[in-house]
């Protein structure tokens, strides 16, 4: 909706306070239109798919697995790379700081 409203390239400036609430209005309209036409789609295909009532619907999930050692392992490598990725960020730009004079910390007002 949003790419639709900026390739008509309406010229916002231009236009009047009414103007303005009649387009928005008109968007409002359509976007509710269309959020209804889809909900009622997609009951349609639910009612032909078999779909009776929530009481009678059976949800069939599986148990989601836990971590095993090839996760914690697979997390433990990201922090790794990112750690020493930021650490060596740090450490050179303390570096480049320090060569430029501004590693130099003065303390009181005087």
């Amino acid at each position: 909706l949003v790419i639709g409203i900026a390739a008509r390239g309406i010229d916002w400036v231009s236009m009047t306070r009414p103007q303005l609430i009649a387009l928005g209005m008109q968007y409002v309209r359509r976007l509710s239109l269309n959020l209804f036409q889809h909900a009622q789609r997609i009951s349609e295909v639910m009612r032909i798919r078999g779909f009776g009532s929530p009481e009678a619907h059976v949800l069939y999930q599986e148990p989601l697995p836990g971590l095993g050692w090839r996760d914690v392992m697979s997390l433990a490598a990201v922090a790794a790379l990112t750690a020493l990725c930021y650490t060596d960020l740090t450490l050179g730009e303390m570096a480049a700081s320090a060569r430029a004079g501004l590693g130099k910390v003065t303390l009181g007002a005087g």
